[in-house]
């Protein structure tokens, strides 16, 4: 029973937050790659995640100076990291702090 809470909250989660979770998603994958140039691909392969989405977060990350974007000579875009792992790290939990704190506003309006 539990168990069934916990699945239905998380897609709730998920349905209403999915464009900070795919940004949040995009800042993991850079903290454990922080050197590899990746397209949008490697973080939306088997992740279902929104491509419209997550191109929308990762120039948002872009415009913010936390990626890179790069185009190879054969029109492969790649990104990378733009900032040190410590200031990835550090953004990371900011925003996982801003994160439960509107999940939990959400929860006090839903009551």
């Amino acid at each position: 029973m539990i168990r069934d809470v916990d699945t239905e909250r998380l897609s709730g989660v998920w349905e209403n937050n999915s464009a900070p979770l795919v940004k949040l998603r995009v800042l993991l994958f850079c903290m454990k790659h922080p050197r590899l140039n990746f397209t949008a691909d490697c973080i939306a392969v088997n992740k279902e995640v929104d491509k419209v989405v997550l191109e929308e977060e990762i120039q948002n990350l872009i415009s913010s100076g936390i990626l890179d974007k790069q185009i190879s000579a054969t029109g492969i875009t790649y990104y990378r990291l733009n900032r040190t792992e410590q200031e990835l790290v550090e953004l990371a939990e900011k925003f996982m702090r801003d994160l439960h704190l509107q999940e939990s506003g959400i929860r006090a309006e839903g009551n």
